[in-house]
């Protein structure tokens, strides 16, 4: 390429003859030529500006996934308001061009706070608004789902007034219904109902063992405690009653020690829970975590990672907490649905979407198990 003209920080000059190139391929579509006009300008001459032209060609060209990855290596060098904004607008594009507005609207808010003169010409405020509409009615369709749900539970439970006594095995795996029927990789099947003492043998054994290690840190004993403790996953009451506790007027933490993508994820999950409080046990979303900590404890006993008391005295533990903290089936299951929706979101950038087809999927495999038909002691 030719000469290009660098500022007093040895980067390219704003005014410099590469920017009408890229307008010219911007207004005909040729966001390939963009990307390759920036990536030929040595990567230490890159200023700020001309590596968010390589930014807006990804998006696009919606390549997300390299979009991301170069936000987050230009937020250290963006220095004024207008860049800081223009950083905080990009990532909520990306989230919101995906349908997850409830997310976009924390970044296009967080903009507006950097930027608050609009210096960047960015119009946040817009955008922000419009996030918000979409917010406010995925919201209040998530509302009327859970009212939905948990009438279907309670029609459901009532059913079949003499209730079946089963097995403490087989009532155990019945609450841990959702993992038990999770395809495993390679595998291509779930553990089942069928078998409280489920093995895998062989090849499927080796992959098992070798996925748990990968994906959970799960290889021994220990390190299942750990996984079972910590992991998010299995552990998503301890943060719905972080959420609750704030909601109702008595936080547990002074709000002020977070900050950045933290703040932003309690607020939104603030927002997000505000609307089911009302249709949750009191127990919270603990039906989900059991739920969880049953499959993983099926897991690890299968590929013996836990020996046979170990997994027995995991389920007798499980199978208690449940009893402890939740007076009928219908409480557990509403629990646990509703628990669903609250761990996707929190898994999935805050996808309220991706939550409510979750609940809906929840409900339709409880509604249709044997859980309700089962004596609940």
């Amino acid at each position: 390429m030719a000469n290009i003209t660098l500022d007093e920080n040895g980067k390219i000059s704003d005014n410099d003859e590469l920017y009408k190139i890229l307008d010219e391929c911007y207004d005909n579509d040729e966001y390939d030529n963009i990307i390759a006009a920036v990536l030929s300008v040595p990567e230490e001459q890159r200023s700020v500006k001309l590596r968010f032209r390589l930014i807006g060609a990804l998006n696009n060209k919606k390549d997300f996934e390299n979009s991301r990855n170069e936000l987050q290596k230009i937020l250290p060098d963006c220095k004024t308001p207008a860049e800081i904004a223009r950083y905080f607008y990009m990532q909520g594009y990306i989230l919101f061009i995906n349908d997850k507005e409830l997310a976009a609207l924390s970044f296009y808010e967080a903009g507006i706070n950097a930027d608050p003169e609009n210096t960047s010409g960015l119009d946040l405020a817009d955008e922000a608004k419009e996030c918000r509409e979409y917010v406010d009615k995925d919201l209040k369709e998530l509302a009327e789902l859970a009212k939905q749900v948990c009438g279907d539970i309670d029609k459901r439970c009532a059913e079949k007034t003499e209730k079946e006594k089963i097995s403490d095995g087989a009532f155990t795996v019945l609450m841990g219904l959702i993992p038990a029927l999770r395809q495993l990789p390679a595998v291509g099947r779930g553990l089942g109902l069928d078998d409280f003492f489920q093995k895998f043998e062989g090849k499927d054994k080796e992959v098992i063992a070798q996925w748990l290690d990968t994906l959970f840190g799960i290889k021994d004993k220990e390190s299942f405690i750990k996984f079972y403790q910590t992991a998010q996953g299995c552990n998503i009451s301890g943060m719905y009653a972080d959420v609750d506790a704030f909601l109702s007027g008595k936080p547990k933490f002074d709000l002020k020690t977070l900050r950045g993508d933290a703040q932003r994820a309690f607020h939104n999950t603030c927002m997000f829970t505000e609307p089911l409080r009302e249709f949750l046990p009191k127990a919270g979303v603990l039906g989900w975590d059991l739920s969880e900590k049953i499959g993983f404890s099926r897991l690890a006993y299968s590929v013996d990672v836990l020996e046979k008391n170990d997994y027995l005295g995991s389920m007798v533990a499980i199978k208690k907490a449940a009893l402890d903290f939740f007076p009928s089936t219908a409480e557990f299951l509403k629990s646990l649905v509703i628990g669903s929706a609250l761990y996707t979101f929190a898994s999935s950038e805050w996808d309220i979407k991706g939550a409510i087809t979750m609940m809906k999927r929840s409900r339709d495999v409880m509604l249709h198990c044997e859980l309700p038909d089962a004596e609940w002691a």
